[in-house]
């Protein structure tokens, strides 16, 4: 498996495209998105990494929630 750029690939959960997380952080007409939301370069799925509200200990910090998709 080879790294991009920034030496940290994503997979999209929902069609399994992987690819250099640079990618999963713009979009071809918007530009950059926000700190936090990528947007799959594939099917377009988007997603955002917010902070668990109520978390057990064994959880993680942070869930991946569904936003809308940008252009």
């Amino acid at each position: 498996m080879s790294f991009g750029p920034s030496f940290l690939n994503i997979t999209c959960g929902h069609c399994g495209h992987t690819a250099d997380a640079a990618e999963f952080m713009n979009t071809p007409v918007c530009g950059e998105l926000p700190s936090g939301q990528f947007q799959c370069p594939k099917c377009k799925r988007a997603w955002q990494r917010r902070p668990r509200v109520f978390r057990q200990p064994w959880e993680p910090y942070f869930e991946c929630a569904p936003i809308e998709a940008r252009l």
